[in-house]
């Protein structure tokens, strides 16, 4: 004969009991033992019963992802490792299960359980995190926290210096601005200029003449760079100002600047 404990706890499940040979006395005891046990079991993720067909509805339970610190000396290393119940261990049959890790230093990070660990799957506004794989973005991402600028665009990027930073990104736009040539503007031997942007000084003259560049870092330029000379009467010159320095040629008659990124 076999049977649950009396007086009935609920802490017992065994299908197998009452058995058949058990007294017809102690069905009320079984009965109480069945409904215990149901009861204790529908608490953990369900609202309790109640007269009037109330309670039942799910409770937050599975069905809602874990959410607390889960960080201690590292992300995540605390996260948890527990069914719902606070008992039963995670296993397989928990996978998909989402936890949210608060922790101020390495939190702000969502998890998902693969059926074995938890699994670091979502880009976080806050946190330092490694993306690893291609990634394609279907608009441009600019960095919005150059000088509290809101939006960059070529002018705010060119004029602003955080630009100087060797990992800043720059717009496609304004990088094409600084590698395409500008128009070609006429300019006046033996005067000092100073080159607004990188770019190319070039020079001829009709007659026999002989004509010299110069440039430096100088107010007025004194390094020879190039000088050239011909009896057919015509002497080109040709070389390149870094964008800041100053540069003058003497000797030539047409005399051009060609901007770089102009």
């Amino acid at each position: 004969m076999a049977g649950t404990a009396i007086p009935a706890t609920g802490a017992a499940w065994d299908a197998t009991i009452p058995d058949n040979s058990q007294p017809h006395g102690n069905d009320y005891n079984e009965h109480r033992e069945t409904k215990l046990a149901v009861g204790i079991r529908m608490t953990k993720e369900h609202v309790a019963f109640a007269g009037s067909s109330v309670g039942g509805e799910h409770k937050p339970g599975s069905a809602r992802i874990y959410v607390g610190d889960y960080s201690a000396s590292s992300a995540g290393d605390a996260l948890p490792t527990t069914k719902p119940d606070g008992a039963t261990a995670l296993d397989s049959d928990d996978a998909g299960m989402l936890a949210w890790d608060t922790d101020a230093t390495y939190g702000r990070l969502l998890y998902k359980w693969s059926g074995a660990a938890w699994e670091e799957f979502m880009v976080s506004l806050e946190s330092a995190q490694t993306i690893a794989g291609v990634k394609t973005f279907a608009s441009p991402v600019i960095n919005t926290g150059i000088s509290g600028t809101a939006v960059l665009d070529e002018d705010d990027l060119a004029s602003n210096s955080a630009t100087k930073i060797a990992t800043q990104q720059s717009l496609k736009a304004y990088i094409d601005a600084q590698t395409v040539f500008g128009t070609r503007i006429s300019r006046s031997q033996n005067t000092y200029y100073e080159a607004e942007t990188n770019g190319i000084v070039h020079g001829y003259s009709g007659t026999n003449v002989t004509i010299k560049g110069y440039t430096d870092e100088l107010e007025e330029p004194t390094t020879l760079v190039q000088w050239g000379y011909s009896a057919s009467g015509i002497a080109p010159i040709s070389f390149p100002v870094k964008k800041g320095d100053y540069w003058m040629v003497s000797g030539a008659i047409s005399l051009y600047w060609l901007p770089i990124g102009g």
